[in-house]
C-alpha cells in the first residue's frame, strides 16, 4: 500500500528527465530570481521575507503595490508551467507535438490556476496556524489541483474527487504530503540559517517556487491513476486537436 505513495515521491523528482519540463522548471526559477532579487530586493529595496516578521522599515505604498503585482505574475507564470509540466506527461504515445500539449495547457490552466491556488492557501495557512490540522487538511486536498487537469474538473468537482481518493486511500495520501511537508521545512529552515546572504535566499525560494512546485504536483498527478479506477479525460482533451486521433 505504502508502494505507490513512495514510488510517486520519486517519480515527482524524475520527471526532469524530461527535457520540456526542465527547461521549463529553469526558466520559472530564473524569473523568480531576476524579479525577486533584482527587480522587488534592488530596485524596490523589499525583501520576501516571513510576513509575520516585521523589519521596522518604512516602504512606500507604490512599492509595496508594484512589487506585490510583479509577485503575482510571477506566481501566475508558475502555475501555467506547473500545469503544462502535467500536461506534458500525458501517455500521448509520441502523437502530440508541442504546440498542441501548449493548446491543451491553456484549456486546462483557467481550472488548474483556481484549484491549485485554493490547495496551497488551505495547505499553507492550516500548516502556518495548526500542524496537526494543517497536515490532516492538505493530505484532504492533496489531489485538488492535480484532479483539475487529470479530469478536467472544476474547483467543486476536484474538490469531491480529491476528498474520495484521500478518504479511500489515506494511508498514501498521508504519506506522500508528509513527506513533502519535511522536505520543504528543511529547505525553508535552510533559507533561513542562510538569510545572512540574501541571494542565497532568493534561490532556495526560487527552487522551491519552481522544481519542487512542479515535483509535487507531478507526483499527485502520478498518484491518481495508481488509486483511482476513474479513467482522464484525454481522449476528450485530444480529439478536436489538428494532427491528433482518428
Amino acid at each position: 500500500m505504502v508502494n505507490e505513495a513512495l514510488s510517486s515521491f520519486g517519480y515527482g523528482f524524475s520527471v526532469y528527465r524530461n527535457k520540456y519540463i526542465s527547461l521549463s522548471a529553469a526558466a520559472v526559477f530564473l524569473l523568480f530570481l531576476f524579479v525577486g532579487y533584482f527587480v522587488i530586493y534592488d530596485n524596490f529595496n523589499l525583501y520576501i521575507h516571513n510576513p509575520f516578521v516585521p523589519t521596522g522599515l518604512y516602504v512606500s505604498g507604490y512599492d509595496v503595490s508594484a512589487s506585490s503585482l510583479l509577485f503575482v505574475s510571477v506566481a501566475l507564470v508558475s502555475l501555467y508551467i506547473v500545469n503544462f509540466s502535467l500536461n506534458e506527461q500525458r501517455q500521448f504515445n509520441g502523437k502530440v507535438k508541442l504546440r498542441q500539449i501548449i493548446s491543451i495547457s491553456n484549456r486546462t490552466y483557467p481550472k488548474f490556476l483556481i484549484t491549485a491556488s485554493a490547495q496551497i492557501i488551505l495547505s499553507v495557512i492550516g500548516c502556518i496556524f495548526f500542524v496537526i490540522p494543517g497536515l490532516y487538511l492538505g493530505m484532504k486536498t492533496l489531489f485538488l489541483g492535480a484532479s483539475s487537469v487529470y479530469y478536467d474538473y472544476d474547483l467543486l468537482s476536484s474538490l469531491r474527487k480529491a476528498f474520495s481518493i484521500s478518504k479511500e486511500n489515506s494511508t498514501n495520501a498521508f504519506i506522500l504530503f508528509l513527506l513533502y511537508f519535511i522536505v520543504s521545512v528543511v529547505l525553508i529552515y535552510l533559507a533561513l540559517v542562510v538569510s545572512n546572504s540574501i541571494l542565497m535566499s532568493y534561490i532556495i525560494y526560487g527552487f522551491l517556487l519552481s522544481f519542487f512546485l512542479i515535483s509535487f504536483f507531478s507526483s499527485t498527478y502520478k498518484l491518481i491513476p495508481l488509486l483511482s479506477s476513474k479513467k482522464s479525460r484525454l481522449e476528450e482533451l485530444t480529439s478536436d486537436l489538428p494532427g491528433f486521433g482518428g
